[in-house]
């Protein structure tokens, strides 16, 4: 029998549900001593900061019904500041991702839905 496939894991950045972002944002920052990634919205209900190579985001207001595979889609291969994407995704990952992308001649091209 062989030995099953593993699959590399090289973090985990999970998404934390707050009732208010800005207060999630200087508490982590201020007290637990994270960086202040970065934030979206006006006003910003979406952000994320990091503590050596562990990241949060903070999501205001519970789920976004629904946003969760376009926003994957759509952030999946954005470059942020000071390395790294707007997604989960490692570089390893990535980069195995930009080859399936060249070997099968996918172009995720969703904005233009």
């Amino acid at each position: 029998m062989s030995e099953p496939a593993t699959i590399p894991a090289e973090g985990l950045t999970p998404i934390l549900h707050v009732r208010a972002l800005n207060e999630a944002m200087t508490y982590y920052t201020e007290k637990l001593l994270f960086e202040r990634l970065w934030d979206w919205g006006d006003p910003p209900d979406f952000g994320a900061v990091r503590l050596g190579s562990v990241e949060n985001f903070f999501s205001q207001g519970g789920p976004r019904g629904g946003e969760t595979l376009e926003e994957t889609l759509l952030h999946t291969f954005e470059p942020v500041n000071r390395g790294g994407v707007a997604s989960p995704h490692t570089p390893g990952t990535l980069a195995l991702m930009r080859d399936l992308k060249t070997k099968h001649g996918i172009d995720y091209d969703v904005h233009a839905n």
